[in-house]
């Protein structure tokens, strides 16, 4: 879900309610406000994302996730610690499915991979502009540090799309 909504970091992952997903104009849109920097977000959902909220139909609504508990919401500092232990035991556990899967480095993936990837994903099909906006950012230079990692590989795909397929 983090990767189809635009990198949503996992702290607001947890704190999606069904409220957050708008249709506008037969369209369906993820609506919410980042905890971290208080920016709205609106950004349209693939019928991919639409499918994993479905699956998680459950108790616990309005949340979409099962991650926060009834309480959780309503103290800060609860909601936090909850957020980040979550946040831990999900990591783990992506660990281990990576690993069985027969991943290269699994290790190295966690929740915060997806926001990367999604950064990487736009960056490449779009403008940058619109990338930092839909990740935050208060401006593009954060956006060029964020992906700086990526610019290697970048570089490489170009000189290959280039001079290699001609």
């Amino acid at each position: 879900m983090s990767l189809y909504g635009a990198g949503v970091r996992f702290g607001d992952v947890c704190r999606l309610t069904t409220e957050c997903v708008r249709t506008v104009e037969g369209r369906p849109w993820l609506h919410y406000r980042m905890a971290k920097t208080g920016k709205h977000v609106e950004v349209p959902l693939p019928d991919r994302a639409l499918e994993i909220i479905a699956r998680w139909e459950g108790p616990w609504r309005p949340l979409i996730f099962p991650f926060l508990r009834p309480g959780d919401t309503g103290d800060p500092v609860r909601e936090r610690r909850r957020i980040a232990s979550m946040n831990a035991s999900t990591n783990e556990a992506l660990k281990k499915l990576a690993a069985m899967a027969g991943l290269e480095r699994p290790e190295e993936l966690s929740m915060h991979v997806a926001r990367h990837t999604f950064a990487d994903l736009a960056r490449r099909a779009g403008s940058l502009y619109v990338v930092s906006r839909l990740l935050g950012h208060a401006n593009l230079k954060v956006t060029e540090r964020y992906l700086a990692g990526f610019d290697r590989e970048a570089a490489a795909d170009l000189s290959r799309r280039l001079w290699e397929e001609r």
